[in-house]
């Protein structure tokens, strides 16, 4: 199954890059995530895994101007067992999932830019 969720950060692509690239900053919003790609400054790639799942994750930044940036992310999620068969019902859920880590990931981002910015 795939998704696609996007968001538009109130910071420029260079601060969103940093917070990606801070394990720290990174574990707050993606604690699951195993980064195996870095496109400096473009994109993230990387996975999620559990015992009944496996997603492969991409991270989009996209410069809207100097003081925003898009974040996009694409995931594609494979299941075992189980919740092979009830993923059909899963995808609302999982996008809703995604777009609540965005959320975070954008709180947390601004509101560092904001702190830097004083």
């Amino acid at each position: 199954m795939k998704v696609k969720a996007e968001i538009i950060i109130d910071a420029d692509r260079e601060s969103v890059w940093r917070a990606f690239e801070n394990p720290d900053t990174l574990s707050q919003w993606q604690p699951a995530l195993t980064v195996t790609e870095w496109g400096k400054p473009g994109f993230i790639a990387g996975v999620h895994e559990s015992a009944r799942s496996k997603a492969i994750v991409v991270y989009h930044f996209e410069v809207l101007d100097e003081n925003s940036t898009q974040v996009v992310v694409y995931a594609k999620h494979e299941f075992t067992g189980l919740r092979k068969l009830s993923s059909i019902f899963l995808r609302q859920a999982i996008l809703h999932r995604t777009n609540e880590d965005l959320q975070c990931c954008k709180l947390l981002i601004e509101t560092e830019a904001a702190g830097s910015a004083r």
